[in-house]
């Protein structure tokens, strides 16, 4: 909605489910339009029960206490990472170092595309891991 006049033709939607960690409790909302933003409103009134007060609160709370959530999240994942990163050293597996997000681009070892290294670790070691294929043309070395 930061586009010049995108108001008066749009709206936005926002999730709270990974950002917030709310994965399953359905929550978000929407701005923008104030007619289209109506219309929504009429459309979940006639197709959803409404949300339990609890994760409503929840949501709440979390909207309100976003940065000091957001810096202890940072450090979980930050410690997540460092630890994983670590077993690749250990390991000799090359990787590119995540400097954010959820994911490492482990690098194929030679003779093998990602889709079939995805099939040896998963066959022979029980680790599921998503092929780099699907992220474009470089991605199926990873």
């Amino acid at each position: 909605l930061a586009s010049k006049n995108a108001k008066d033709v749009a709206i936005e939607i926002f999730s709270l489910s990974k950002g917030y960690n709310m994965s399953g409790f359905r929550v978000g909302f929407a701005v923008g339009n104030k007619k289209m933003i109506q219309a929504l409103k009429k459309y979940q009134t006639h197709t959803n029960a409404g949300m339990f007060g609890a994760l409503q609160d929840a949501a709440t709370y979390a909207l309100n206490h976003y940065d000091e959530f957001l810096e202890k999240q940072n450090e979980i994942f930050r410690r997540r990472r460092d630890n994983f990163e670590s077993q690749l050293k250990h390991a000799h597996l090359p990787f590119v170092h995540s400097k954010g997000g959820i994911y490492i681009w482990l690098h194929t070892p030679p003779g093998y595309d990602s889709e079939a290294f995805e099939q040896l670790l998963l066959k022979e070691k029980s680790i599921l891991v998503a092929p780099g294929k699907p992220f474009g043309e470089n991605g199926n070395q990873y």
